[in-house]
């Protein structure tokens, strides 16, 4: 399953991030083992111009806002799915458009 779309403009480009993963019944509960993915659009055609960057965790990562640090370097606030809990957690990517 594919969640937390976000999307963020930049300038000749847009940073997509999203959540992929699955529900796994664990004890009476779920808990997913997403990973978040990351990648950078062509503003005029949507056409990926990065190779898409994974992030991953000891659980599964969620509902992620992203921001941009600089041209190529982004910062994430994550959730990380614990069953009955979700713990906050940040993260850095860095990724650079090719040519």
């Amino acid at each position: 399953m594919n969640v937390n779309p976000t999307l963020l403009p930049l300038e000749g480009a847009v940073a997509l991030s999203w959540s992929r993963g699955h529900m796994r019944p664990i004890c009476g509960g779920c808990v997913t083992d997403n990973v978040m993915q990351f990648v950078l659009l062509d503003s005029e055609d949507l056409a990926p111009v990065s190779d898409v960057v994974e992030v991953s965790g000891p659980s599964g990562l969620t509902s992620a806002p992203i921001t941009t640090v600089d041209r190529d370097s982004f910062a994430y606030l994550l959730y990380v799915d614990y069953h009955a809990r979700f713990d906050l957690a940040a993260a850095m990517v860095h990724c650079e458009p090719g040519p």
